[in-house]
């Protein structure tokens, strides 16, 4: 159980990268996921999985019900090939909003442990190990948010994989 919640932390900042390969064209790749999901700003598009598309990559992440931060975007690039047909390079991870904003929240952390550790032995006080121990809460929450926001994530690279291999005819 520690082992899988470990795994599911680490997740949000691990790289998972997949190839595909269709015979389709880059263009038509392109052609074909515009039509579905759009080009504006906004994540678009009606079906299993959200995006954006533009000239050669698109973002792409499942569409869910719910809220969730620290869902799974998969970028995919698309390279042609010698074939006539393209590649599809892809890459998954959390976005990068919510890997900073979660990197700044530890971070936080450590800089009130160390701050807090200088203060009471430098000054020692009556009850300064409560302002040493505080921070704790906010680190059980913030492992705790991440552990179930990846659970959540857990199968949202397999669906949007599946839906480029539909869409697209790739392998």
């Amino acid at each position: 159980m520690i082992k899988a919640g470990k795994a599911l932390f680490l997740s949000l900042w691990t790289e998972r990268r997949a190839t595909l390969r269709t015979r389709l064209s880059a263009g038509d790749c392109v052609a074909k996921l515009q039509a579905e999901l759009g080009t504006g700003l906004v994540m678009g598009g009606s079906g299993p999985v959200i995006g954006r598309v533009r000239s050669d990559h698109a973002t792409l992440k499942r569409q869910i019900f719910y809220g969730n931060s620290l869902a799974t975007v998969v970028r995919a690039r698309f390279v042609p090939d010698s074939a006539g047909g393209a590649e599809i390079r892809c890459l998954s991870n959390g976005s990068g909003f919510s890997q900073g904003f979660m990197g700044l929240w530890f971070a936080f952390i450590l800089l009130w442990w160390v701050g807090a550790a200088l203060a009471v032995t430098t000054n020692p006080m009556p009850l300064g190990w409560i302002f040493i121990l505080s921070p704790v809460p906010m680190l059980f929450f913030g492992v705790g948010f991440v552990v179930f926001c990846r659970y959540l994530a857990r199968d949202d690279e397999a669906v949007v994989l599946a839906y480029l291999r539909d869409r697209l005819e790739a392998q």
